[in-house]
């Protein structure tokens, strides 16, 4: 049995990706952040960004992925979000 990846979704750093951009989508469908249309669009578009990257890096051969814009605006997100609405998403 190897333990060589064969394929991007093998990688634990994007199935964590995946399920961060999954709870972007529900995180960003409710109240204020819902009706904010350019900054629902734009956190969206950044944790795509991260599954992308590493896709694109592990299909190239790379043996890092660097995408600290996407990362950075995420992490800017979760900081303010509501403690009581970061406990119900999981990761």
């Amino acid at each position: 049995m190897s333990n060589k990846i064969e394929r991007f979704e093998d990688f634990i750093a994007w199935q964590k990706a995946r399920k961060l951009t999954s709870n972007i989508y529900k995180i960003s469908d409710v109240g204020k952040f819902a009706r904010d249309f350019g900054l629902k669009d734009q956190i969206r578009r950044a944790g795509v960004s991260v599954m992308s990257n590493i896709a694109e890096g592990f299909e190239r051969g790379r043996p890092t992925v660097y995408a600290p814009p996407a990362w950075r605006l995420i992490m800017l997100v979760i900081r303010s979000l509501p403690r009581a609405l970061m406990r119900r998403l999981t990761f």
